[in-house]
């Protein structure tokens, strides 16, 4: 409150006090998009919290970023900015191939997802639809990304194509650039001024 900011950091499903649901990765995790949204109309409604409604703004990280992109999608107008941080791929036959695929502990998984919905090669139309990317001509909110140029986590080139699908849909968005790596460690403190510029001005 000392700086003018209310920060909630939503709990997901599965996570800490929140509720279980032994589903939520083969529903692609479209559970914690609706957390977020959820939480949103929340915090505006609660009678205990002293929040201008019409000046909330959103800020996910790595995975978090796929959860805003389709609370964005699936949602417009909800927050008045958002801003992705270090992100996943907005195509989830890429983030499929980095994260699910090579792991072994998610052969389970794998085979779940497998008999439910195809592969990304046996179902590349699935996949797609159920991806953020095809969508983002939804999107009314300005959006700050910000990336390392040495993520090897989600790598640098999915940040550029997010930004671009973003650019091509006609949605207002920038793509900062930093000399960092996945969790932002020396440019953490220049990256969060950053945003927190971009919230005072898209905010206020």
């Amino acid at each position: 409150m000392a700086n003018g900011y209310i920060v909630l950091h939503v709990d997901y499903r599965n996570h800490a006090e929140s509720d279980d649901d032994p589903l939520v990765q083969i529903r692609m995790r479209l559970g914690y998009s609706a957390d977020v949204m959820n939480a949103v109309k929340a915090l505006r409604s609660s009678p205990d919290v002293p929040l201008d409604e019409d000046r909330v703004g959103l800020l996910g990280r790595s995975m978090g970023v796929g959860v805003i992109l389709e609370a964005l999608v699936a949602h417009p107008g909800l927050v008045r900015a958002a801003s992705l941080w270090a992100s996943v791929s907005s195509l989830e036959r890429e983030n499929y191939d980095e994260f699910i695929r090579p792991d072994p502990e998610d052969s389970e998984l794998r085979d779940q997802l497998a008999r439910r919905y195809g592969t990304p090669e046996q179902d590349p139309r699935f996949w797609r639809e159920n991806s953020s990317r095809p969508y983002v001509d939804r999107i009314t909110e300005p959006v700050l990304m910000v990336h390392g140029r040495f993520d090897d986590t989600c790598p640098p080139r999915w940040a550029t194509a997010t930004r671009r699908a973003l650019g091509r849909a006609g949605a207002r968005s920038q793509l900062e650039w930093y000399a960092d790596g996945h969790a932002f460690g020396r440019a953490f403190n220049a990256a969060m001024n950053r945003t927190v510029r971009f919230f005072d001005r898209r905010l206020s």
